[in-house]
């Protein structure tokens, strides 16, 4: 049978959320908001294959609206024959099998999406009775072959599907049936141990560990192993006794990130309705939080303190402030660094404080959204800027070029300043005392570079690099 293929964009509003069922330590959920109202039907004078989106400017004609952030995706599939139905209302999606091929729904293309991912759903079939096959299957869309096509993701092994399973009427009953680990039969359970039921509404709750290794995560009160290349299937609550298997070998994805629903043919046409779609990944930090901090740290330079901190996620983030006080009270500003709005990995800042107080420095971390709202980081940090025995330190502040040594007796010392080619741009004689000594050079004609200062006299010679 030659098939047409017809696809659809869904904006898709993505917001953490926290389940009941959770990976450990941290999991983050997304929520899939199907808030669009439209009725769409395979017309003729559609493109044999098309991808439709209500962009700007474009007409309105498509059945959803333009994404507006690539975070993930909703692709609806149908087959050329104007049977076959997709409804959107009061954010449900209802799906009419035709009577002579397939359609199906598939949310895919979830940005961090890991080898472990727990999709959770409303699956209503008060409409249904079991005529048409009703199919579930899961992977990953980088390899497109039966996860976004008009294949039926039911067959099998894919590259892009992970596990398969399906609701279908056989014997007179409506029973569960699931590829197996060969990935080229299916299983058919009893009706008896099939938790999915037709004539009811049921929340159903899938976990997959596409990783070789075994993981964990919690249900309710217990802490639940998942073995490696396997799936647990829950329904309202209950799990379905058998531990389903990776749909055979040919899959190899590093993450899954595609969820599909697949309504196959048949002479009576019967509804389904999926809603409240969530798709959760285990998280290293509590996404709860705006940022999450890995460290802050600061120590002692040759220009002054040399200021670090690490984040290992970011939702929103716009900057972040530096202050520095002396008596750990009262701070004043120091410097002001970008954030990177949105990140799920390690980022890393810096920043140098180029005119600390000598002695004991005092600095506070603060980070402000993009709203406005802001939260500071839980320590403040202390940092010794006193000099030491036989110590140079150097910066370039307010014009002037800022010096101070540290001398064991008292010296004239020769003051000079260098820049990288060797040229020599100053020199200064100096009376050091014995101990700390501070000092400001004009150094307002320096352009902006690096420089080396050399400061020496008797008993004392040392050179140090200096940033403008």
């Amino acid at each position: 049978m030659n098939r047409k293929l017809l696809l659809f964009a869904a904006s898709l509003v993505l917001s953490a959320g926290i389940a009941k069922a959770q990976f450990s330590p941290f999991n983050k959920s997304w929520n899939v908001v199907l808030d669009t109202t439209a009725t769409y039907k395979y017309a003729s004078t559609q493109a044999a294959t098309s991808f439709l989106e209500s962009k700007p400017s474009v007409s309105a004609t498509q059945f959803f609206p333009y994404p507006v952030a690539y975070t993930a995706r909703a692709l609806f599939a149908a087959t050329a024959t104007t049977d076959g139905e997709f409804s959107l209302s009061n954010r449900k999606l209802t799906m009419k099998n035709p009577k002579n091929s397939l359609i199906k729904s598939s949310f895919y293309n979830i940005q961090n999406a890991k080898a472990v991912a727990k999709f959770a759903f409303d699956l209503d079939l008060t409409a249904y009775s079991g005529a048409a096959a009703f199919n579930i299957y899961f992977g990953n869309d980088d390899t497109p072959s039966r996860l976004i096509s008009a294949s039926s993701g039911f067959a099998n092994a894919s590259s892009d599907i992970f596990g398969s399973f399906r609701i279908v009427t056989s014997g007179g009953n409506v029973i569960t049936q699931y590829r197996d680990a060969a990935g080229t039969a299916s299983v058919s359970l009893s009706a008896a141990n099939s938790l999915i039921k037709v004539g009811v509404s049921q929340r159903v709750e899938i976990f997959v560990n596409s990783s070789s290794s075994a993981t964990t995560y919690n249900y309710g009160l217990n802490s639940v192993n998942l073995a490696a290349n396997t799936y647990h299937v829950y329904v309202d609550g209950v799990k379905y006794a058998v531990d389903f298997p990776k749909n055979g070998s040919t899959y190899a994805q590093s993450a899954i990130d595609g969820l599909s629903f697949e309504f196959n043919n048949n002479a009576t046409q019967e509804l389904i309705t999926i809603s409240n779609i969530a798709i959760t990944y285990p998280a290293d930090a509590d996404p709860t939080l705006p940022v999450t901090f890995v460290s802050f740290t600061g120590k002692k330079s040759a220009n002054g303190v040399a200021l670090n901190w690490a984040t290992a996620s970011e939702q929103n983030n716009d900057y972040f402030e530096v202050s520095r006080s002396t008596d750990g009270k009262n701070f004043t500003f120091v410097g002001k660094v970008s954030g990177k709005g949105n990140a799920s990995e390690i980022s890393n800042y810096s920043l140098i404080d180029r005119t600390p107080s000598s002695g004991i420095n005092f600095y506070q971390l603060k980070q402000v959204d993009k709203d406005g709202t802001s939260s500071l980081y839980k320590e403040i940090i202390r940092v010794d800027f006193g000099l030491g025995n036989d110590e140079l330190t150097a910066f370039v502040a307010n014009g002037k070029l800022n010096i101070g040594a540290f001398v064991s007796a008292a010296t004239l010392a020769e003051l000079e300043l260098y820049d990288l080619k060797g040229t020599k741009l100053l020199t200064d004689k100096l009376q050091l005392k014995a101990g700390k000594n501070q000092f400001s050079v004009a150094a307002d004609q320096l352009q902006t570079g690096v420089f080396i200062l050399r400061l020496k006299g008797n008993g004392f010679n040392k050179t140090i690099k200096v940033v403008k």
